[in-house]
């Protein structure tokens, strides 16, 4: 198993299993004619062939009630395999917004920012590139800033050795106020 591929394959449940019925609710209506016009037409090839054969008429009979079992059989399965494609596909769509929403909480509490990476084959893979741009534009011009406070800092400490014992503690508070804008 690769080390990238997710486990679980309904990731957002109330998304894709809503978005999987009302397709297979489209699917059904639109494809139920099928079965009943094959029906009907089956209908009236017997009975206008009854008149002329009605062996033929009576073995088309007989037919028509295990046909329709083999029609609703046949709409049932497709009907499954599309509800089941649409849950895969909908992986592709529910994973990635779920990965980028738990990245976006994470950035709170993350003291390193790692870059946000979607699995090949993801959906909205523009996502990752433009979120780690701003992440990297964001680092440049804060960077600048975190060092200039780093040696406001280290000069404060430096200085705090010069002052008279009473000042210090101001001194120190400082220090430690921008320490903790550092962090």
């Amino acid at each position: 198993m690769a080390a990238n591929q997710r486990k679980t394959i309904v990731i957002n449940p109330q998304f894709q299993v809503r978005l999987g019925i009302y397709l297979l609710i489209i699917v059904l209506l639109s494809s139920i004619i099928y079965p009943f016009t094959i029906y009907n037409i089956l209908a009236d090839v017997i009975n206008n062939v009854k008149p002329f054969i009605p062996s033929v008429a009576e073995e088309f009979e007989t037919k028509k009630n295990s046909l329709i079992l083999i029609l609703a059989l046949w709409h049932l399965g497709s009907c499954s395999i599309v509800f089941i494609l649409c849950i895969f596909i909908t992986h592709r769509i529910a994973g990635p917004l779920f990965k980028l929403t738990n990245y976006l909480k994470g950035l709170d509490s993350a003291t390193e920012i790692k870059p946000l990476r979607f699995r090949k084959g993801d959906y909205f893979q523009e996502i990752p590139e433009a979120l780690n741009g701003l992440v990297d534009r964001v680092r440049a011009k804060s960077f600048p800033k975190q060092t200039t406070l780093r040696e406001v800092n280290q000069t404060l400490a430096e200085l705090s050795t010069t002052i008279s014992e009473d000042k210090r503690p101001i001194l120190q508070e400082i220090c430690r106020k921008l320490d903790s804008i550092q962090d």
